[in-house]
Parts: C-alpha cells; sequence; structure tokens
C-alpha cells in the first residue's frame, strides 16, 4: 500500500514463514532524509512495547500469532508520508529466566536480581537498566565466563557475580530513589573482548587524530563499521570499510579534510540584509557538483541545494527559491498498489514564471528532478523517468499537474513542485 487521503487511517499487513519460533516482529518508520526509527516491538503473548514518540493511539498494532502482525497509522497527515516496514525476530527469552520479576525495597536496603540461561555457546550475561520515562537502555555490566566487567557510573554501588555460560546475580548494595528502574539481563555469544581500539582522547583544537582498530576473530570478519556518537545525540555510522572494494562514506562524512575547499567567512549584521557567501575548490574539474548546507544552534546539519553548472539546481524540502508560501501543492499521501496517483501544483505569482519543476525524492536518497515543463511541450524528463510513468500537464502559467502510474512500493517518497521565472539571459 502506498497512497491514501489526509486524516484516513492506512493500515499495513506483514507475515512471514519463519516459523513459531519468530514472534517478536518489529515496525519501523522512515521519513524522507531521516534516520530509520523504531515504531514498536509487538509480540502475541505480551503488550506491545512503543518506543518514545511513538503511541497506539497514532500507531495501533495488532499481533494475533506468530506468524502475522499489522500496524495502522491513524488520521494520516502530511508529516506521516514515508517507508513502514517490519522485521520479525526469534526470541530466546523462552532460554533466559530473570527473577523476581519485581523488588519493593527501603531505602539503604539491599537488592538482589538472578538470571540465568540455557542456550548452548553463549558465554556471557549482560545486565542493564532502563530509568522511568527513558527510552534508552544503559549497559551497568556483564559476566564473561567467572570475569566480571562494571561500566564506571554503576562500580559505587552495583555488584554483578556469576557465571556467564549459565547464571549471574545483579546487586544493589543500598537502594537510593534514582534506583527506582527496570532491570534486564540478556545472554550473548561475546563480550566485545576480541576487538580492541585505541582509547584516544585528543587535546589540542584543530590537529588531527588517528583511531586503530583491531581483532581476532577469523579472517571472514573483514568488513569494519566506524560510528561517531556527539553529546545527546543519536549514533552515526561515519564509514563502512573493507580491505576488497571503496570504502562507503555516509552523507555528512567524506574523505577530505576540507583544506581545499574555501568558503567565504562571513557574518551578517542586519536583520532584513541579504548575505551572500562565495565558496570554491582546487580538485579539479571533475568535482563539478556542490552542496550548500546549513545548520541552525542545536540542530542538526541540512542540506539546503546540491548544484551543478550543467542542469537546474535541486533544492531540499524546506529550501526553495523563494519562500514557497505562493506555490500550492496537492497534499497526496496514500493510494493502492496499481492505482494511479496525480498531484496538482499552482501558484500566484506573475505569467512569467511559466517554468514549472517537478522532484522525487525516495527515501533515505537525495531529490531528482522527474521534469521540466512549460506551457508548451514536449517536456524535458530526466534520465530514468519517462512520460509513460510520469506523465505531466502544464496548459497555463499559473497551474501544472504530476501524475504517478500504475503506483508500486517503490514509488514511495515525497513529491514536490517548483516554479521558476523565464530568463532571456544566454549562457
Amino acid at each position: 500500500m502506498l497512497w491514501k487521503y489526509q486524516d484516513d487511517n492506512a493500515t499495513m499487513e506483514c507475515s512471514h514463514t519463519k516459523g513459531s519460533a519468530y514472534r517478536q516482529m518489529y515496525w519501523y518508520q522512515q521519513l524522507p532524509v531521516q534516520n530509520m526509527k523504531q515504531i514498536v516491538l509487538t509480540t502475541a503473548y505480551s503488550p506491545h512495547e512503543y518506543e518514545q514518540g511513538f503511541n497506539k493511539e497514532k500507531f495501533p498494532a495488532q499481533k494475533k500469532d506468530a506468524e502475522t502482525g499489522s500496524l495502522t497509522v491513524n488520521k494520516l497527515q502530511p508529516e506521516d508520508s514515508g517507508v513502514y516496514f517490519c522485521a520479525v525476530n526469534v526470541s530466546l527469552s523462552k532460554d533466559v529466566h530473570q527473577d523476581p520479576p519485581s523488588i519493593l525495597g527501603n531505602p539503604q536496603s539491599p537488592a538482589t536480581i538472578n538470571c540465568n540461561h540455557s542456550i548452548s555457546g553463549y558465554y556471557t550475561i549482560l545486565w542493564y537498566q532502563k530509568r522511568i520515562g527513558d527510552s534508552a537502555l544503559k549497559l551497568i555490566g556483564y559476566v564473561y565466563y567467572t570475569s566480571v566487567t562494571l561500566e564506571d557510573e554503576f562500580k559505587d554501588h552495583f555488584r554483578v557475580s556469576g557465571d556467564g555460560s549459565k547464571e549471574s546475580e545483579l546487586q544493589v548494595q543500598k537502594l537510593q530513589p534514582e534506583d527506582s528502574s527496570s532491570y534486564y539481563c540478556a545472554a550473548s555469544l561475546t563480550d566485545g573482548s576480541d576487538v580492541t581500539q585505541t582509547p584516544l582522547l585528543w587535546t589540542i583544537e584543530s590537529q588531527s587524530a588517528t583511531m586503530s582498530c583491531s581483532h581476532t576473530k577469523d579472517d571472514n570478519h573483514n568488513q569494519m563499521y566506524w560510528y561517531q556518537q556527539l553529546p545527546g545525540q543519536n549514533m552515526k555510522l561515519i564509514v563502512f570499510t573493507t580491505t576488497y572494494s571503496a570504502h562507503q562514506y555516509e552523507k555528512d562524512f567524506s574523505l577530505t579534510d576540507g583544506n581545499d575547499v574555501t568558503q567565504t567567512p562571513l557574518l551578517w549584521t542586519n536583520e532584513s540584509q541579504s548575505a551572500t557567501m562565495s565558496c570554491s575548490h582546487t580538485k579539479g574539474t571533475s568535482y563539478d557538483q556542490m552542496y550548500w548546507y546549513q545548520q541552525l544552534p542545536g540542530q542538526n546539519m541540512k542540506l539546503i541545494v546540491f548544484t551543478t553548472a550543467y542542469s537546474a539546481h535541486q533544492y531540499e524540502k524546506g529550501f526553495s527559491l523563494t519562500n514557497g508560501s505562493d506555490v500550492t501543492q496537492t497534499p497526496l499521501l496514500w493510494m493502492f498498489q496499481g492505482q494511479s496517483g496525480t498531484m496538482n501544483c499552482s501558484h500566484t505569482k506573475d505569467a512569467t514564471y511559466f517554468q514549472m519543476y517537478w522532484y522525487q525524492q525516495l527515501p533515505g536518497q537525495n531529490m531528482k528532478l522527474i521534469v521540466f515543463t512549460t506551457s508548451s511541450p514536449p517536456y524535458q524528463y530526466e534520465k530514468g523517468f519517462s512520460e509513460e510513468k510520469f506523465p505531466a500537464e502544464k496548459k497555463n502559467a499559473q497551474t501544472g499537474s504530476l501524475t504517478v502510474k500504475k503506483l508500486q512500493p517503490e514509488d514511495s517518497g515525497v513529491y514536490f513542485c517548483a516554479v521558476s521565472q523565464h530568463s532571456d539571459a544566454s549562457d
């Protein structure tokens, strides 16, 4: 299912043939140019576990048996447009037991929780704390065979003991009000002790810092991932590396340190004035694509526009050549597979703005120009798009439409229009 109208409800079904052991079902949401987020974890036998920012009133889920489940998005709004998908996982919880299920203790008194498992080949038991009102799990510590490791913030009044291959005990020495939390144990194959990373802390601004990583696993483990977690932010993948192919950098990260790119160090002064920033580089003519980004205080960096010298600039949602208040587009969200979806666009600029652009942005991908239209066909379709799949109409300077025919799941994304003024200037 792809499209429906605003304020409708949309239900997605999920099923698998893996067997009844795979009774955990996860539902995820990925909004355009955002990271994937887990909505809810469901099983057929216990209450569903919603992540922070999601609730059962907006996203009711059903799971009547191990093999099937559904998720509904109630009262659809434009901001709900994105990719939704499910995943299943085998539950080993029947082989991991934690006791007691709850403890009511007095301040300064001790409390003990026991955990045991019967999973062959699992030699580590990990203990986690989840504070009230917090969606994150914090690792308290773990026992690998009989070797115990505690995280620094829990060393003062938590104790872990036992044998990771079968049982462990978590003890809170003297209960405090801030210890009121949910505590979880988990069994694992490894404690990560066969992966070693440089414990580097850099000191002086503008210096370079190199971190090394090594492991003692076998040669089949030839893929290495590097992550960054800034204070108060989610962890982000920087780069995926192998010894056999080019490294794959994520958006916002690159090979260069920026020393061969020069930008105007502009500071604007008075409100409502215009400010122009210039950018140049010495990389060579093959580097003909330029990206402009904005980072407001306390917010993530956002792409404003992608530019080349040879084609129309591609502005991201939320940015445009104008403020966009005089351009109106159909707030269309969902329709069914196989149907056609038509979006209308109109503006209140004058008749010199007769050029209309239609763009597509699929989840996790850059914005792409579909077609450039004027009141006089034929229209100019970009490579990868055709008139048969994406017929456009433009009968006058102020209005136009785009249709997506025979909708398929891979067509799901954000579609939007932009208008520009005709210029007689020659290149």
